[in-house]
């Protein structure tokens, strides 16, 4: 049955069925990219086997757990880093946010 009064739930059928098909093509590509790298310079440089599909897709969810994110952990620690800058130097501290370095 359609939802006439609610103009936002028209394209949740959609949704339900494209966000599982996106993932999983994020995660096949993603596994296909780490199997190609992987496949392409191991084996030659340092003598190791080759990995398949499922075994890179492994390897790439242990190397996030591991080392965790690219991105998100610098930006997030670099805002509170300056936030506490701001706030030393709002309370009459010599320490100036003029000469913050956020790439330190």
């Amino acid at each position: 049955m359609r939802n006439k009064f609610n103009p936002y739930m028209k394209g949740w059928k959609k949704m339900a069925f494209l966000l599982p098909v996106f993932i999983i093509g994020a995660v096949l590509l993603t596994g296909f990219i780490v199997m190609t790298l992987w496949n392409g310079i191991m084996p030659e440089v340092f003598g190791l086997g080759i990995l398949s599909i499922w075994q890179a897709i492994g390897l790439f969810i242990l190397a996030r757990f591991l080392f965790g994110r690219s991105k998100g952990f610098g930006r997030r620690r670099r805002r509170h880093h300056y936030a506490y800058c701001k706030v030393q130097s709002d309370e009459g501290s010599e320490q100036s946010t003029k000469d913050f370095d956020p790439v330190q």
